[in-house]
């Protein structure tokens, strides 16, 4: 993992730092953009899945104003006379490039993207424990970003408390059990291979939603790896007219 170091003057060194949590952002650009005075972050990932360091860990950001819609129990306070978010003051903000116009084109996040959020969360992990993960949206009033963020595919699991921890391998399991559902469903259907038009769709659907999640999952065994190719096959069989 390649990590581009810039620079900024937007940030503020507060004595006693410690990292407990990241939150995540979506820029609302079409490209990579700098920190400015209403705003600054420690990383942001480029469409291309670029990482770019802005500030230093142990330094920090601007990212979140205050957590006046949601305050986890693990957030602690700066030092007395400090003005700066107790959300600033433990956390790590990363900015993912995303706006209206890709996800109105459907690609709300790339593939590159998702696999550079996953490189740099299990990195920060490395260096800082265990982490809490929360979306800019959850915390602040006035925001909504991490904007249609596949939590699941970044390797994210929800908390009983709608927060997140990064538990990638969770999200292969996850796959795995629903690439495995999918085959016991259309088991029958595969056997006889005589479908009418409406079951046709239905199954188009659904072999559909179960390939791009194991596409996208990270870790399938080699079994469920066989699995998958199953599925592809009777999904171009399906529409090549070869079934039904």
């Amino acid at each position: 993992m390649k990590i581009e170091q810039r620079s900024t003057e937007y940030k503020s060194e507060v004595p006693g730092r410690k990292v407990f949590g990241v939150i995540l952002h979506s820029t609302e650009t079409r490209r990579a953009v700098a920190p400015h005075s209403r705003g600054s972050w420690h990383y942001e990932i480029g469409r291309r899945g670029q990482i770019l360091q802005f500030i230093p860990d142990e330094i920090c950001a601007w990212h979140v104003r205050a957590p006046d819609q949601k305050s986890p129990s693990w957030l602690i306070d700066p030092p007395t006379n400090w003005r700066i978010s107790a959300v600033n003051f433990c956390t790590i903000g990363i900015e993912i490039v995303s706006h209206a116009d890709q996800r109105a084109a459907g690609i709300a996040y790339t593939d590159p993207q998702y696999r550079s959020l996953r490189e740099l969360c299990a990195e920060l992990e490395q260096r800082h424990g265990d982490l809490f993960y929360e979306d800019h949206g959850a915390l602040q009033l006035d925001r909504t970003d991490p904007v249609e963020l596949d939590h699941a595919r970044a390797g994210f699991s929800i908390q009983d408390d709608g927060g997140f921890l990064f538990r990638p391998g969770e999200g292969a399991a996850s796959a795995a059990a629903e690439v495995s559902e999918a085959i016991a469903q259309l088991a029958a259907i595969t056997a006889d291979r005589d479908v009418n038009h409406r079951q046709k769709l239905a199954i188009q659907a659904r072999l559909e939603h179960s390939i791009g999640i194991g596409n996208r999952a990270q870790g399938l065994s080699a079994v469920d790896r066989e699995t998958l190719a199953d599925l592809n096959q009777f999904y171009r069989d399906l529409l090549d007219g070869k079934v039904g």
